[in-house]
């Protein structure tokens, strides 16, 4: 079966479209009977094809981005022209990562004669920004690549419940849900005998609008509070992994028991997942079960998060608790979670059977091969 991918970025960057086209990619190319294309914005081209797969084929289209977060075809670019004019846009699989880039819509229109063409969505809010009149642009620009993908793609899935309830709500379709997933064997591989720091906390997350940064902040806050006042020492502490320009909140804070790591490759953040007790995920409107979640619970955390859905295989999920925002604080400061589960074999096994990429691309591969 010939693939594409596209998307906007490619690890080493940092973002969850980015892991998720990395390990669909690398798991599809795992099929010998797969021929796997990812075309992607030009950045960091050779780096991004040391963490690819040899299996999978790297197409960079040239680029320029904008406030280090959008990026955009260089139209002035001859190479751009060669890309569009000099290639065969058949396959039998195309899979548009995201209706938030201008790529994909271009790639949406030159596989039009593609079978399968699959929009996969990775949000479940609009963008938010700081400005009432630049959201209101980005709602429309959203709204246009959504338009745009309703017209040319013919398949619709979402990485999580909200996700899909959020798109489909948006558009009057029909999204499939194919959750995130991890590389249980990867983590299986790196598990290391660090010490745990007991009441430590640890959040992996980019620092940008929208993302739960703030709110982070105040439930440590209300945390500290709550310790300070039952003269009780478990000495909390924060660990915040992540770049953003909301990075500056964070690092006015770094005296309170705050430590900032800022941006970190994918193996330095599992150590720091070996070390920590508690990750914290803090959603401003409802979101998703996230890869970092799932790769938090491979590494022996406990996950408090947001609520993010009632599906069986989330209720299923071991060391996970789903919490009201505003609860947060009382339940970490009196630990009032479920029987946490230590045997990370189990673990492991649960989430080999329902989160594993192997899993998610035959999911994509029905797809490709629905008549």
């Amino acid at each position: 079966m010939k693939i594409l991918v596209c998307t906007n970025f490619l690890p080493p960057r940092i973002g969850g479209i980015e892991r998720h086209t990395l390990e669909i990619a690398n798991a599809l190319s795992s099929n010998d009977l797969n021929d796997v294309t990812v075309i992607t914005h030009s950045y960091h081209d050779e780096e991004s094809q040391k963490y690819l797969s040899k299996k999978v084929t790297l197409i960079s289209c040239p680029s320029f981005v904008i406030a280090h977060r959008l990026p955009f075809p260089n139209f002035l670019s001859l190479k751009f022209y060669r890309l569009i004019f000099q290639r065969s846009w058949k396959y039998d699989l195309v899979v548009l990562q995201s209706h938030l880039f201008v790529l994909n819509w271009i790639v949406s229109f030159l596989c039009r004669k593609s079978p399968k063409r699959l929009w996969m969505n990775h949000g479940s809010w609009f963008i938010k920004l700081p400005s009432p009149i630049l959201q209101i642009c980005s709602v429309l620009y959203e709204k246009l690549g959504m338009l745009i993908l309703k017209r040319t793609c013919n398949h619709f899935a979402a990485q999580g419940t909200n996700a899909a309830k959020w798109a489909s709500k948006q558009t009057s379709l029909d999204f499939k849900v194919i959750f995130n997933s991890i590389n249980v064997s990867l983590i299986r591989n790196q598990q290391s005998s660090f010490d745990r720091r007991m009441n430590s906390i640890l959040v992996v997350s980019r620092l940008i609008p929208g993302k739960g940064i703030e709110n982070v902040l105040d439930v440590f806050s209300e945390l500290k509070s709550l310790e300070s006042e039952s003269n009780s020492k478990p000495n909390w502490t924060l660990s915040i992994v992540g770049p953003g320009e909301l990075d500056i909140l964070v690092k006015n804070r770094e005296s309170e028991g705050i430590a900032y790591f800022g941006s970190m490759e994918h193996d330095e953040v599992l150590k720091q997942m070996q070390q920590h007790e508690f990750l914290l995920q803090v959603f401003d409107e409802p979101g998703d079960l996230t890869t970092v979640m799932l790769e938090a619970i491979a590494c022996g955390m406990y996950v408090v998060s947001t609520p993010i859905g009632n599906d069986k295989k989330i209720q299923d999920l071991p060391n996970l608790s789903q919490v009201n925002f505003e609860e947060i604080p009382r339940r970490l400061h009196g630990r009032e979670f479920g029987s946490r589960i230590d045997e990370i074999e189990s673990i492991h096994k649960y989430l080999d059977l329902n989160f594993s990429w192997s899993t998610a691309s035959r999911q994509f591969e029905a797809i490709g091969r629905i008549p």
